[in-house]
């Protein structure tokens, strides 16, 4: 537990959290760069993060804004006030509809610019929105990540050993004298999880595609996996040959003994198709 809260509803909290992460633009990487999750997260670092992302918004805002008004102003030969003017009405979806493009090339520059300018200013509306959820991601990976604390227990280690997290992931080993053990892949995998940066189905797909690569089923890859893995598929190569070798010599008897009978050589070899040929009136025989 977490605080008095179980570590499984601060997963869940954090997943629904990092999954909104494609929504965050580059302007959070140098943030990021000086971001440490085990570090409380101060008001100073909060208030720097809501003045970047709004400080990027706002040049994002300014520059499509710029790029209308100077383009509608060389187009359509508009004054700077009135392109300035146009450009905001046009960008805001109000439309007066007092000024117009007049030219086909301002009607066709206008029809580019609002689908490129609209789309930017979607993305910085979802840049605005993603702060307070960024924020709260924070709180929550750093609370997930010192949940154990700075010192090891028993009940740490039973958690980190066998909890329901590492047996769902089927990560627990069982040692020869009973001792709980927890090894550093295993934390960093059941962390990640807890995280939300992985979920349980895709590290039981990595397991299943590393099962198929390890042929001596050790819990590890080495050149006695492709010795015996080159060995196996010699193996079902011979098994196929054979297979189609004793096929072929089925098919051969088979076919030698269904082409005896229909040989109608007469004597004791005549088949009933001759007897029924000669005893048929038909046939004027």
């Amino acid at each position: 537990q977490i605080d008095g809260v179980d570590a499984d509803e601060y997963s869940d909290s954090y997943s629904t959290a990092s999954s909104s992460e494609s929504s965050e633009s580059s302007y959070s990487s140098s943030s990021d760069s000086e971001y440490d999750p085990m570090v409380p997260l101060s008001k100073v670092q909060s208030a720097k993060y809501v003045f970047l992302t709004l400080r990027q918004a706002l040049a994002n805002s300014v520059f499509i804004i710029a790029i209308g008004g100077f383009g509608f102003f060389f187009i359509e030969r508009m004054t700077a006030v009135d392109a300035f003017y146009f450009t905001t009405v046009l960008l805001t979806t109000v439309g007066y509809g007092d000024i117009v493009p007049q030219t086909s090339e301002g009607k066709m520059f206008a029809t580019v610019y609002v689908l490129i300018a609209g789309t930017v200013l979607l993305h910085n509306m979802s840049m605005i929105s993603m702060i307070p959820i960024e924020l709260r991601k924070r709180r929550v990976e750093r609370a997930v990540l010192r949940q154990f604390g700075n010192q090891l227990d028993d009940a740490a280690l039973r958690e980190l050993a066998t909890g329901p997290l590492v047996k769902r992931l089927q990560l627990s080993t069982s040692r020869a004298d009973g001792l709980d053990e927890c090894t550093r892949e295993m934390f960093a995998l059941a962390m990640l999880v807890r995280l939300g940066r992985v979920s349980e189905q895709d590290v039981r797909s990595t397991f299943a595609a590393f099962r198929r690569l390890d042929v001596d089923d050790d819990g590890k890859l080495n050149s006695r996996d492709i010795i015996m893995g080159e060995f196996h598929r010699r193996q079902t190569i011979l098994r196929q040959s054979r297979s189609e070798a004793d096929l072929q010599a089925a098919v051969a008897v088979e076919g030698q003994s269904a082409g005896v009978p229909s040989v109608g050589s007469g004597g004791n070899g005549s088949t009933d198709v001759g007897v029924e040929l000669q005893g048929s009136p038909e046939n004027g025989v």
